[in-house]
């Protein structure tokens, strides 16, 4: 991906925060991934109908989400914990996702999963999966 000035944005300033809750409007950095995935999901209604002229019509009605799966290294250990507590207990945790020189993306999360592994001589990483509950803020950086 490119920003308006055309220089590209590497994958390690793709990172997700997460709201401190010691700290109300303050985020903790979770950390950036290394690898990464995120979609946006807008369901739809089809409503073709004998006037459609044989093309298919939607309406995006349905339910929209935010899916988020990534791997990267823990930024601290106070984001490891909330993240950790989080799952256990299933409740949601607010979160921004950034998308380096594009976008910022705020929701409500689900810790759906969170696993980790390391090796002798490297540092511990976390595989992290996290689906959207609520609405979906964007703000363009």
């Amino acid at each position: 991906m490119t920003n308006t000035n055309g220089a590209y944005q590497t994958g390690r300033d793709f990172y997700l925060e997460i709201e401190d809750e010691e700290n109300l409007g303050n985020y903790l950095k979770v950390g950036g991934f290394t690898s990464h995935h995120f979609s946006m999901i807008g369901d739809y209604s089809d409503v073709t109908s004998g006037d459609s002229n044989g093309y298919r019509e939607v309406l995006g009605c349905g339910n929209k989400s935010l899916d988020a799966a990534g791997r990267g290294r823990f930024a601290s250990s106070k984001a490891f914990v909330a993240l950790s507590n989080k799952l256990r207990t299933g409740d949601l945790v607010t979160g921004r996702i950034t998308v380096p020189g594009h976008a910022v993306y705020a929701c409500d999360f689900l810790v759906n999963s969170m696993a980790m592994s390391g090796e002798v001589e490297n540092e511990v990483t976390y595989d992290i999966n996290l689906v959207s509950s609520g609405e979906i803020t964007l703000s363009v950086v």
